[in-house]
Order: C-alpha cells, then sequence, then structure tokens
C-alpha cells in the first residue's frame, strides 16, 4: 500500500506542478489499527520517492490545530513542510479535501455485513474529494 500510495502522490504532484500538497491532500485509511502499521511504511517510501520535498503526516485534527510560525518556535518547522493528512475515513466525516487517495479498501465487495462496511466507507472516503479521488 505504501508504494502505491507514494506512486498516487507523485501522480498527482505531476499532474498538478507547483500545486502545494499543504493540508489538501487526504491519505484515508480504513481503521486505526491499519493506519499505524501503514504510517510506518509510508514514511520511508515518501522519503525514498519524494525526499525533495518536506512532507508530514498528521491526522485531521492536529492539521486543523495551528499557529503561525512566529508565534510558536516549534511551529516552525511544520510552516516549512507541506502537511498531509493521514487519518481513519470515520475522522474526516463531513470534511473535504482538494484531493483524497484511498487506502486499504481494495477487498472484493460481496453481499455481507463487512462487505457493507467496506462498501459505505469506499463511498465515505471518495467523497471526501473536491478535484481529485483516487
Amino acid at each position: 500500500y505504501a508504494r502505491h500510495t507514494a506512486n498516487a502522490i507523485l501522480y498527482i504532484t505531476r499532474t498538478y506542478p507547483g500545486l502545494s500538497l499543504h493540508r489538501r491532500l487526504a491519505l484515508l485509511v480504513p481503521n486505526e489499527e491499519f493506519l499505524v502499521e501503514f504510517k510506518k511504511h509510508l514514511k520511508e517510501e515518501l522519503n525514498n520517492n519524494l525526499g525533495h520535498r518536506k512532507l508530514l503526516l498528521k491526522k485531521s485534527e492536529d492539521a486543523m490545530c495551528f499557529l503561525h510560525a512566529y508565534l510558536l518556535p516549534q511551529v516552525q518547522a511544520e510552516a516549512e513542510a507541506e502537511v498531509l493528512i493521514l487519518d481513519t475515513i470515520r475522522n474526516v466525516a463531513g470534511l473535504e479535501y482538494l484531493f483524497a487517495v484511498s487506502i486499504g479498501l481494495d477487498a472484493k465487495i460481496e453481499t455481507r455485513d463487512a462487505d457493507r462496511v467496506t462498501r459505505a466507507q469506499l463511498y465515505q472516503s471518495i467523497t471526501r474529494a473536491q478535484l481529485l479521488a483516487m
């Protein structure tokens, strides 16, 4: 998943050159357990494939809470980076981002109850995007 996600981000940066991804890209996963494991691998892939860009991964709640760099010195590092949202679908309900990438929702959908949850999560995930959903 991490490699495909890095490729999706590369696609976005090549399709929209010069556009900052800062708080515009949401990487959406099905649940907290998936997020914790995925984040480790994604950081490595981003360093390997997008090391020229300073990218930070933050949950949506944390990304919305910010002060200008001149108010708090420790915020200065974040001010120089592009913050990407990495969160669960549930945590971004009602929020929209320019780009949304759905991750870990590729299970075959049949008619079982668990599949209905996956279908609902996929719908919720792609409808978070204003411009491009992947």
